[in-house]
C-alpha cells in the first residue's frame, strides 16, 4: 500500500518551479568552474531525473566581476556510479562597481552543457564536459568569456558571440 501511495505522489506532485524541493531527493550543493574563469556555487533541487539549479559566481581574473544564474535539465543514469546530464543555463554577468544600480548594462550568457559525471563517494560526484555558449551584451564583445569562438557579430550597440567551452565541477549529494 505504501508503494502505491509513493507512486501516486510522484504522478500527482511533479517537481515544478525555480527551487522544487522533493523530500526524497532533497537539496544538493554544486561547485564548478568554466572557461570564462568563473567559480560558481549553486543549489540544485528537483528529482533524480530532472533538476533545477540556482547559482552565483565570481570571476577569478577580475575582482569586480560577478554572475548570477538559473539552469535546468535531465539526469540520465548510466551505471551505479556514472551519469550524463544535459543542462540549459542562463546567467547574467556584471561588474560590482558599475552594474549593481543598473542591470541594463549587464551582459548575459546562455549555455548548453553536456556533462559526464562519476560518483566517487556516496555523497560526492565529479563531472566535466563541453559547453556551447551564446554571449550577448551592449557593453563589450565578450572575448574574455570565450575560449574557442565560433562566430561574433555586432549589430548597432549589441555584440553577440557564440563559442565552445568546458565545465569542470563537483556535486555534493545528500
Amino acid at each position: 500500500m505504501q508503494q502505491l501511495s509513493q507512486s501516486w505522489q510522484m504522478l500527482v506532485m511533479p517537481a515544478v518551479g525555480l527551487v522544487s524541493y522533493v523530500k526524497k531527493d532533497g537539496l544538493r550543493a554544486d561547485v564548478w568552474g568554466d572557461e570564462a574563469m568563473f567559480t560558481n556555487v549553486g543549489l540544485r533541487s528537483g528529482t533524480h531525473r530532472f533538476h533545477n539549479i540556482l547559482f552565483v559566481g565570481k570571476q577569478v581574473t577580475d575582482p569586480l566581476s560577478w554572475t548570477v544564474g538559473y539552469g535546468f535539465g535531465p539526469h540520465f543514469t548510466l551505471s551505479k556510479s556514472g551519469y550524463i546530464e544535459i543542462d540549459l543555463i542562463f546567467q547574467v554577468i556584471g561588474d560590482i562597481a558599475r552594474d549593481m544600480a543598473n542591470w541594463e548594462d549587464s551582459s548575459c550568457i546562455g549555455k548548453y552543457r553536456l556533462i559526464g559525471g562519476w560518483k566517487i563517494f556516496d555523497f560526492i560526484s565529479i563531472y566535466a564536459g563541453p559547453t556551447f555558449n551564446s554571449f550577448r551584451s551592449n557593453e563589450n564583445d565578450g572575448s574574455e568569456y570565450a575560449l574557442w569562438t565560433i562566430s561574433e557579430d555586432k549589430e548597432g550597440d549589441t555584440w553577440t558571440r557564440t563559442s565552445i567551452g568546458f565545465v569542470l565541477g563537483m556535486k555534493i549529494l545528500k
